[in-house]
C-alpha cells in the first residue's frame, strides 16, 4: 500500500505553533511527500451533547472531537490534493496528525467526507478520532498484574481505561477524574497490610485486545455518565458531573477572559428516565452475580420524552490477598448494591445536568485564548460577571477551539 504524506510545517501564530500532517493511504497511491498550505487555521470541537437512548456502544462514538480542515488544492510537487483522494477507494483512510504547541492528536477522516470548490481551489473536509473508526492509532498496552501464587494476570479497571486513553494518540497526557474504580495496579502489588483489601479487577484475557478495553472504557463511560475524547494533547475521561475542587479540575474565568456570554433556557420535556446499570462478578466455580440497580423515575407525567439509560459491564472479579493475591472463589462480591447505587446516583446526576434538568438555563460563552480552558475541565465563572453566572461551575457540552482567532467559544450546563 502507497501513503501520501503531506504536511504544513511548523506554523507560528498568536497562540503558538501549530502543524499537520496528512497521511493518504491506499493501493492506488505511490508512496511520496510533500507539502500543502492551509487556507486558514483549524477548528477543533467536540460535542458531549447527551443522547436519549443508550445502550449500544457504538451510540457514544457520536459526540468525539472533530478537526475541520480546508486545504488549498495544489500541492508542494504541483499535483493536486484532490487527484490524489479521487484514486482512494472508500475504505482507504486519510490519518490526521495535529500538533498545538507541544500537544499532538490524531483524526481519522475517509474519501466520502471531502469536498472540493473549483471557484477557491481548495479541499475541505472533517475527521473524527480513530476510535470512530476502531482504528488503533498506537499500540493497546494491557498492564499485567503478577500474581503470587496461581501466576494469572490481573488487570485493574482504571489501568484498562488508562492504557486505551495512552492508546489514542502519540504520548497523549491522560486525564481520568471522577471514576469508581479508582484503584490501579500500584495499589494491589505487594503484600497488603491486615486486613488486606478485597478489589475489583479484569483477567487479562478480558483485555488484552484493543476492542476489548475499547468495549469496557466505554461501557463504564455508559454507566458512569462521563464523557471521553482527545484533543490538544489530552486525552480523557470525566464524569459529566465532577466538580473537583483540584486546581486541575478547572479554570476560573472572569470578566477579562470572556470575548461574551449568554443564556439559554432549557426546551426538555422528560416524562420518565429509566437507568439499569450491572456489573457482573465472576466469584467462581461457574457462578457469576450481578450487582446492579433499575432506577426508574416519573420526572413529568406530562412530559413528551423518555430517557432510557441501560448498560451490563461483564467478566469482572473479586481479587483477595491470601498468601497472594489470587481470585476469590465463591464467597461475595467486594462490589455491593450500595456501590452500584452510588454509581447510578452520580451517572443520573450527570445526565440531569447534561439535559437541563438541573438547572433552567444553559451558557453560551466565548474566551479568549485557546490555552485558557483545556478540554476536560470545568469552568469557574468568577463574582463579577453578571447574576446569572457569578460563582456558577459550568461543564462544557460543546467546546470549539478557534485556532485562527484564538478563540474557545462552547456551551454548556450548570454542576453547581
Amino acid at each position: 500500500m502507497g501513503v501520501l504524506t503531506v504536511s504544513t510545517g511548523t506554523i507560528t501564530r498568536q497562540f503558538g505553533t501549530f502543524a499537520c500532517e496528512l497521511q493518504l493511504s491506499s493501493n492506488n497511491i505511490t508512496t511520496a511527500s510533500t507539502t500543502m498550505k492551509l487556507t486558514n487555521m483549524p477548528k477543533l470541537t467536540q460535542d458531549f451533547e447527551m443522547q436519549d437512548e443508550l445502550n449500544d456502544l457504538s451510540e457514544l462514538r457520536v459526540n468525539l472531537s472533530e478537526i475541520s480542515l480546508s486545504i488549498f488544492d495544489t500541492l508542494g510537487n504541483g499535483s493536486t490534493l484532490f487527484s490524489y483522494i479521487n484514486s482512494m477507494t472508500l475504505l482507504d483512510t486519510i490519518q490526521v496528525k495535529v500538533t498545538v504547541n507541544s500537544g499532538v492528536d490524531f483524526f481519522i477522516s475517509k474519501k466520502e467526507s471531502c469536498n472540493y470548490d473549483w471557484f477557491s481551489r481548495k479541499v475541505t473536509f472533517k475527521a473524527q478520532p480513530a476510535l470512530k473508526y476502531d482504528v488503533e492509532v498506537t499500540d493497546y498496552e494491557n498492564t499485567n498484574l503478577p500474581d503470587y501464587v496461581s501466576n494469572e494476570d490481573f488487570v485493574a479497571p482504571g489501568d484498562v481505561i488508562k492504557a486505551f486513553l495512552e492508546s489514542q494518540g502519540s504520548n497523549p497526557t491522560v486525564k481520568i477524574k471522577g471514576h469508581f474504580f479508582t484503584h490501579d495496579i500500584d495499589d494491589i502489588t505487594g503484600v497488603p497490610v491486615d486486613p488486606a483489601p478485597r478489589y475489583m479487577i479484569f483477567e487479562e484475557t478480558y483485555v488484552d485486545t484493543y476492542a476489548k478495553a475499547q468495549d469496557i472504557t466505554l461501557g463504564f463511560c455508559l454507566i458512569e455518565g462521563a464523557i471521553i475524547g482527545s484533543m490538544l494533547g489530552y486525552s480523557f475521561y470525566v464524569r459529566r458531573n465532577f466538580a473537583g475542587t483540584d486546581s486541575d479540575d478547572f479554570q476560573t474565568i472572569n470578566a477579562s477572559n470572556l470575548k461574551s456570554f449568554g443564556v439559554e433556557f432549557n426546551k426538555r420535556s422528560i416524562r420518565n428516565f429509566n437507568t439499569s446499570f450491572f456489573i457482573q462478578d465472576n466469584l467462581g466455580t461457574g457462578t457469576q452475580t450481578d450487582i446492579g440497580v433499575n432506577d426508574d423515575e416519573v420526572l413529568d407525567s406530562q412530559g413528551t420524552q423518555d430517557i432510557d439509560i441501560l448498560y451490563r459491564i461483564d467478566n469482572m472479579n473479586t481479587i483477595e490477598y491470601s498468601s497472594g493475591w489470587q481470585l476469590q472463589n465463591g464467597g461475595t462480591s467486594v462490589l455491593t448494591t450500595s456501590n452500584m447505587q452510588t454509581i447510578t446516583d452520580n451517572a443520573k446526576a450527570g445526565y440531569k445536568a447534561a439535559l437541563g434538568l438541573s438547572s433552567s438555563y444553559s451558557v453560551k460563552f466565548e474566551i479568549f485564548g485557546i490555552d485558557t480552558l483545556k478540554p476536560y475541565q470545568y469552568i469557574l465563572f468568577g463574582s463579577s460577571i453578571h447574576e446569572t453566572v457569578n460563582g456558577k461551575k459550568v461543564r462544557p457540552s460543546y467546546i470549539e477551539y478557534d485556532l485562527e482567532n484564538d478563540i474557545i467559544k462552547g456551551e454548556g450546563y450548570i454542576i453547581g
